[in-house]
């Protein structure tokens, strides 16, 4: 074949490719019936490896809209809390996220006196078991930051002006070995969160207008339980508490108690009860009907910390350990309990 005839094949070989229409990469839309055939074996493992993570927002905070005294008059200012955020993090960890049965496969051994004198061991199941939820865990790694938020600032009724509270500092901030589990709660309304994590902080310092009355804490740890020196049982010891010997001996801090067994004598007790964090929009059946927003929050867990001051005075440390809270009711903008 001569050259002439070799570049007219080539020129039509290439006329014919270039009139091929190719679609350009890009994200689509799946129908439902495209999404029904995808399916997931073990979830999704997302890694962020020497992140870093800016936060900045400016005027966040929190109005109480008709704002009325305890006799239900208004008070013509609504009520309001905001503060300029700032902050920023380093990521150095592993995420997994999954959608899923919750499923504890051990029973819960329990030690039923419903037989009065002689206890009767019962195996319960979980009581959350295969309920769906989502859940996103930390496998590996930490997060350490610093925030700030500025300006705190209110609304005083009393004065009828608005007044600067002060600042709000973390520094050291270290958060490990953190778990979230979202669910929906049977036939209702809300969320359910299951949370928990190692926390760590070197100093937490809310500084306001007259520095006489700053506040720092220094030391702060939320896990489990700790070893090391305990405080003393009564306040008479005046011997100094070696909190460098403080440290996180196993697991985690709770918001939500995942399983909650209150045995009752003379009564038998046919399963646990999960007591998770529940958040609500509630209405108010006293007062009439208004419309707040109800937490409650139950947690377990143990909390140090190192050194309190204020005023210039070393307050020493503080441990609280086996924490078990299964009430504590936060309300936005509030019901006036006790009205």
């Amino acid at each position: 074949m001569c050259m002439r005839a070799k570049f007219l094949v080539l020129a039509a070989c290439a006329a014919i490719l270039v009139s091929i229409p190719f679609s350009a990469p890009g994200l689509e839309a799946l129908s439902n019936r495209q999404l029904s055939r995808i399916t997931a074996q073990s979830g999704l493992n997302l890694e962020a490896a020497q992140g870093l993570f800016y936060l900045s927002a400016v005027g966040v905070g929190f109005s109480d809209v008709g704002t009325v005294d305890p006799w239900g008059t208004p008070l013509g200012v609504d009520g309001y809390l905001h503060g300029d955020l700032g902050g920023i993090f380093t990521l150095d960890t592993e995420f997994a996220l999954d959608i899923g049965n919750f499923l504890e496969p051990d029973p819960i051994l329990v030690q039923d006196d419903a037989g009065g004198s002689i206890p009767v061991l019962r195996s319960l199941d979980h009581p959350l078991n295969h309920r769906p939820m989502l859940f996103l865990s930390q496998t590996e790694g930490g997060i350490q930051g610093d925030f700030r938020i500025a300006d705190l600032t209110i609304w005083d009724h009393g004065a009828g002006a608005e007044e600067v509270l002060g600042d709000l500092s973390v520094s050291g901030l270290a958060l490990s070995s953190t778990r979230l589990a979202l669910f929906a709660p049977p036939g209702g309304t809300g969320i359910r969160i299951l949370a928990g994590g190692v926390v760590v902080a070197e100093t937490i310092r809310f500084s306001t207008l007259s520095p006489e009355n700053d506040l720092l804490v220094s030391g702060l740890m939320l896990g489990s339980s700790f070893s090391g020196t305990p405080l003393p049982e009564d306040n008479l010891g005046n011997s100094p508490i070696d909190t460098r010997s403080w440290a996180l001996e196993n697991g985690s801090f709770n918001l939500g108690n995942p399983c909650y067994y209150n045995d009752i004598l003379g009564v038998p007790d046919l399963e646990p009860t999960a007591l998770p964090l529940s958040v609500d929009v509630a209405g108010d059946r006293e007062v009439g009907p208004a419309t707040c927003l109800v937490i409650n929050a139950p947690m377990e867990g143990s909390l140090r910390i190192k050194s309190v001051s204020a005023n210039g005075f070393d307050l020493g440390p503080m441990a609280i350990d086996g924490l078990r809270l299964y009430k504590n009711v936060i309300e936005f903008p509030g019901r006036g309990i006790g009205h």
